[in-house]
């Protein structure tokens, strides 16, 4: 539905994202296995994807490097969307805003959320920096429930956040917690981790789903 509101949007395809997604249009349904009577005819090179199609790029994990190249394509998803609305009026913003805020999923208000339109549009903000938690050499990996999941160090993703966002000093312990998480065994649900939460590298509608997906 968000994308919906957003059209159209112009992606670069490698060779075998095209080939996948001219196989997999279901991917860009609610349902994966969906049978599809429609010939996309993707190309390598830059297409201007319709939103069904913006939702398969996103949502395929079995191209390149799963769940890792998934990602750089969500995040390629977000930049093309903003790149498309970043020069609409302040009120246009909003109100295009409003439309998709009931498709987010966050602890952030409404107001807050618009605040923050507000700000990208009156200050001409065209620049976004991206940044990914768990850091490389953070986390081990592991099966909890059936899934795969990796297991971040709490304490080494928050400092490293905090020196990304905020400038603050790494701590002195920094390479000592790296190597006890370089020779950590691979985690399981029968294991006490008690630095460390797990997320789903599986899951959810985002994720094309093997019956246990979570983003």
């Amino acid at each position: 539905e968000a994308l919906t509101e957003v059209g159209d949007l112009d992606i670069e395809l490698t060779y075998d994202e095209a080939t996948y997604m001219n196989a997999n249009e279901g991917l860009g349904s609610a349902d994966d296995n969906a049978e599809v009577n429609e010939a996309w005819g993707l190309k390598e090179g830059v297409n201007t994807l319709k939103p069904k199609q913006v939702l398969c790029y996103a949502r395929m994990r079995y191209v390149g490097n799963s769940d890792w190249d998934r990602t750089e394509r969500q995040k390629k998803v977000i930049m093309a969307a903003y790149k498309k609305v970043q020069n609409l009026s302040a009120a246009k913003l909003l109100s295009l805003a409003s439309k998709i805020f009931p498709c987010i999923t966050t602890d952030l208000k409404n107001s807050e959320l618009l605040g923050y339109v507000k700000t990208l549009s009156v200050n001409h903000i065209t620049t976004i920096e991206t940044y990914r938690v768990p850091v490389d050499g953070t986390f081990t990996e592991g099966q909890i429930e059936g899934m795969s999941v990796l297991v971040p160090n709490l304490y080494l993703n928050s400092a490293y956040l905090q020196n990304y966002l905020y400038g603050k000093a790494l701590p002195d312990d920094l390479d000592e917690k790296l190597e006890e998480v370089a020779s950590s065994s691979a985690y399981s649900d029968t294991d006490v981790y008690s630095d460390s939460t797990s997320y789903s590298t599986d899951g959810g509608y985002a994720s094309e789903s093997d019956g246990s997906d979570g983003y």
